[in-house]
């Protein structure tokens, strides 16, 4: 049985503002891996479920992915900036701080 991570984008309230233009090296020897993407109507119920993450937390999108394969979970209308925060996540793991 294959083992999968599940990152979420979560807003907060307070960070609705911020940009998410952010910069960044990426890891030497990122991994090959296949990306399927699945859009789901109430993306943050959804996500919630996936993360077991508080009902009170806004989530955008979510992924789940092991060393071979990645999933990403948006809404039906998403932007560059939460499919790209995905994205680095099927590649680079869990990096938040």
């Amino acid at each position: 049985m294959k083992r999968f991570i599940l990152s979420a984008l979560v807003i907060p309230a307070l960070a609705l503002g911020q940009s998410y233009n952010i910069q960044f090296e990426p890891r030497a020897n990122l991994p090959e891996k296949t990306i399927r993407w699945v859009v789901v109507r109430d993306i943050s119920a959804f996500c919630q479920i996936k993360t077991k993450l508080s009902s009170t937390t806004k989530i955008l999108a979510c992924s789940e992915y092991n060393d071979t394969q990645c999933i990403i979970y948006t809404g039906p209308l998403t932007d560059m900036a939460q499919v790209g925060h995905e994205i680095r996540h099927c590649f680079e793991g869990q990096w938040h701080r």
